[in-house]
């Protein structure tokens, strides 16, 4: 289903509420126009009717066919005649009545029933009937319909409604181009708010659309506040990596030299022991062998904080590491008099370093 911007909709109520309105204030002019005439026009004739019947049953007098009587309604205007050719000098009537009251009597004459004509002049409308009378003769009645005196208040009530349609077109109008001109100001509020969260966030001039800006100025403090902390855990998070490294390459050292300090100190044991060596060489090697021991200590106090955590597990063959390490530590072991012999074979998965210390750290403790 295509989509459709809200501008072309806007565009599409407004073009209907322009033309509903248009077509409302013809229908209603006309509406009111052509009930008001149609009534004004019925009523004419009714009353032409009734006071041509009313005259048709008179007997005049013989002057009397000559002279307008008196009518029984207001405004009308009524006689006999004793042919149609007499219309043009009937007294009382104006001239451009005359051609109208003709036809109106030729038609009664013609017919023997009651005529009744209507003849438009300009906004007014005449309204003739004509009967032949009882007595002789013919009667007849006119009567002029005026254009309607409400007809002005009632332009005056539709030119108030156009005012009212074109002030809610421009309404309308103005309301589509504030919401437009609102909802493209946020739009580019967001694309910039992707590049720079610190963006201000305008506010709208549509009351519908501040709750919408509201949210969005809310959802960009906290995106701010989340980078924030992101970035603050990246750099605690490095610093920590940085740490560890650290850790693992002084642990690493630590491995390197511990090993070598146990032989060299395993040397110099047996070198003390020698019933042949020098007073002056026993001491040196004495003062050597505790500064190994101190440098031994300080390796371990490094491993401890350095956190030292178990290497890469590998099968490992258990009885030829311990024979290594036993035979390393054999000219301890001799020295004290201890016999030390290995005896089976196995495999693991483990670490061969953290391994091998163990085996020594229990031959010597043994």
């Amino acid at each position: 289903m295509a989509r459709r911007a809200i501008r072309q909709r806007l565009s599409i109520i407004i073009l209907l509420g322009v033309l509903t309105a248009a077509l409302s204030l013809v229908a209603l002019i006309r509406a009111l126009s052509a009930m008001s005439r149609t009534l004004r026009l019925e009523r004419a004739r009714e009353g032409v009717v009734e006071e041509v019947d009313r005259l048709a049953r008179m007997e005049p007098s013989a002057d009397a066919l000559a002279l307008p009587p008196a009518t029984s309604h207001v405004g009308l205007r009524g006689g006999w005649v004793r042919a149609p050719e007499e219309a043009e000098r009937v007294a009382g009537v104006p001239v451009k009545w005359r051609a109208p009251l003709r036809r109106t009597l030729d038609a009664a004459a013609r017919t023997g029933e009651t005529a009744v004509t209507e003849t438009d002049f300009g906004s007014a409308s005449l309204v003739m009937g004509a009967k032949q009378a009882t007595s002789g003769g013919l009667a007849w009645t006119a009567y002029l319909v005026p254009p309607a005196t409400y007809l002005g208040p009632l332009r005056t009530a539709i030119t108030a409604l156009a005012a009212a349609t074109v002030l809610l077109v421009a309404t309308m109008v103005w309301g589509a181009i504030s919401f437009r001109r609102s909802a493209v100001a946020l739009h580019r509020t967001l694309v910039a708010l992707g590049r720079d969260l610190a963006t201000k966030v305008p506010d709208p001039s549509i009351a519908e659309l501040t709750g919408i800006a509201d949210g969005i100025r809310r959802l960009a403090a906290d995106l701010q506040t989340s980078r924030e902390a992101t970035e603050r855990l990246l750099r605690q998070l490095a610093q920590k990596e940085r740490l560890a490294a650290l850790g693992r390459v002084a642990a690493g050292v630590a491995h390197e030299v511990r090993n070598p300090l146990a032989s060299i100190k395993l040397r110099l044991d047996l070198t003390a022991a020698s019933p042949a060596l020098p007073d002056a060489a026993r001491s040196a090697i004495a003062t050597a062998s505790g500064e190994i021991a101190r440098l031994d200590r300080l390796v371990g106090d490094l491993l401890l904080v350095a956190g030292q955590k178990m290497g890469p597990r590998t099968p490992i063959e258990l009885g030829a590491l311990v024979r290594s390490r036993a035979e390393a530590l054999s000219p301890w072991a001799a020295a004290r008099r201890v016999d030390v012999r290995v005896e089976g074979e196995g495999t693991a998965s483990a670490d061969a370093e953290s391994v091998a210390r163990a085996v020594d750290n229990l031959l010597r403790n043994a």
